[in-house]
This record gives structure tokens, C-alpha cells and sequence, in this order.
């Protein structure tokens, strides 16, 4: 019973604490969302989240987060621009807009993103999506 009641609070603390979190302006959910394009990838000014996780399944990118308890909205940005290295690369950012006051990010969460649009992009077999300031680099074939 002891046991039942812990995981019933958890369980709505973490629900409480999530609904404070939007993406794209709405709340949370398993469809997949927009990713925004920007002119340009300001890496030093955009805020951002920690990703833990990352994969793709039916061209719908899905995150593993860290985020704060204080209201945020997080959105996928990426410019569009192929970068030529060795293989082609295209460039996301996972911002973090958030109220001023400071929150440590000890939540986690799972988000979804359409990269469907991106398919067409590739002029080979796959192209590399990289996650600025993040250690993932995932194959998008």
C-alpha cells in the first residue's frame, strides 16, 4: 500500500511539473511536432537542453530531455543548410525558452519531432542529423 501511494505521488508530481513544459508553444504530446527554421544558428545566445537520448522511428525524431521545473517552451530549430564534411550534415538545436527565474533541470521527459521534411534533403543514401553542443549525431536514411 506504502509502496502504491510513493509511486501515486511521483507519478503526479512529475505530471504537475511537466505541464508547466510546452513544445512549439503547445503541451506535450506523442505526435510528432513542427521543427522551426531560423535564418540562423546563434549557438551562443539560444538556450538549451540537455539531450540524453536520441533516435528516429517512421521519420519522427525522438528526444530524451532533461528540463526544469519553472514554465519553459522548447522548440527543434534547425537553418536547413547541408554542411558538406565527409558526409552531409544538417544542424538542430533544441531551445529552451524559459521564465528568467533560474531552474535546475532535474526532470526528464521524452519529446517527438517531424523530420520528414528533411528526407528529401538527401542526395545520397542518408544524411548525418547533428544536435549542436550535444554529443549525438544520428543517421537519417
Amino acid at each position: 500500500m506504502k509502496i502504491t501511494l510513493l509511486l501515486l505521488c511521483i507519478l503526479s508530481f512529475t505530471l504537475s511539473a511537466q505541464k508547466n513544459l510546452r513544445v512549439n508553444g503547445e503541451p506535450i504530446s506523442f505526435d510528432c511536432a513542427k521543427v522551426q527554421t531560423v535564418d540562423e544558428m546563434d549557438t551562443l545566445t539560444m538556450p538549451r537542453v540537455k539531450i540524453y537520448h536520441a533516435v528516429i522511428t517512421n521519420n519522427c525524431l525522438e528526444l530524451g530531455v532533461f528540463y526544469g521545473d519553472c514554465p519553459a517552451n522548447l522548440e527543434l530549430v534547425t537553418d536547413g543548410k547541408l554542411i558538406e564534411t565527409q558526409d552531409l550534415t544538417l544542424n538542430f538545436l533544441l531551445r529552451y525558452d524559459k521564465d528568467s527565474k533560474p531552474c535546475q533541470a532535474e526532470n526528464k521527459t521524452t519529446l517527438f519531432f517531424d523530420i520528414l521534411p528533411y528526407k528529401n534533403m538527401r542526395t545520397g543514401k542518408y544524411i548525418i542529423l547533428s544536435f549542436l553542443g550535444e554529443k549525438y549525431h544520428l543517421v537519417y536514411k
